[in-house]
């Protein structure tokens, strides 16, 4: 892995303080990617909306590593479910505030703080929420669909979650995240 890429990914996870599953995160950085965030996952459509098997791998690698550079917490949620939480270790917060003192241009930095405020938002939102929006809006990029129909298309694939309530809270979220600046 690369060290920006690295810088990258730890990033958000330094500022953020924790994050709530492993659906949030790949949530997060989907939706951050989409407009502009300086990673090169690779996403598909999954049962949870967009999924990136890198983003997986990396923070299974970050919880694992010697030092580990990401906490890893599992609750379990429900009879037979469980979360995952994560957290930067100190270890993630030297080296990201090393590569921005020592690699990265004030610009590049700036960036990264910017999208760090975005995830910071969308940390604070429900995975529900995020799941409906990260999926509108891979339907809209990956696909070419418009909003009402990228909608529609949600709605078709999670009758459950796709509440008016949730489809609401997912286009606020997005309407947020297309304001992003890049």
């Amino acid at each position: 892995m690369q060290t920006d890429e690295l810088y990258f990914l730890l990033k958000p996870f330094c500022e953020l303080g924790e994050v709530r599953g492993r659906i949030t995160a790949q949530k997060i950085f989907y939706l951050m990617q989409s407009h502009g965030y300086p990673t090169q996952l690779d996403y598909f459509l999954h049962y949870y909306g967009p999924y990136s098997e890198d983003l997986s791998s990396f923070l299974s690698y970050a919880a694992t590593s010697n030092p580990p550079l990401l906490t890893e917490k599992a609750l379990h949620v429900g009879t037979d479910a469980m979360r995952f939480d994560y957290a930067a270790t100190q270890q993630a917060s030297r080296l990201v505030s090393a590569f921005e003192e020592k690699a990265l241009s004030l610009e590049v930095s700036a960036m990264a703080s910017r999208f760090c405020t975005l995830a910071s938002f969308l940390n604070s939102k429900s995975s529900t929420d995020l799941e409906l929006a990260a999926t509108v809006l891979f339907f809209e990029i990956e696909r070419g669909c418009d909003r009402e129909a990228a909608i529609g298309k949600t709605r078709q694939m999670k009758p459950a979650k796709a509440e008016e309530a949730h489809i609401r809270a997912a286009e606020e979220i997005l309407q947020v995240v297309t304001q992003q600046p890049q």
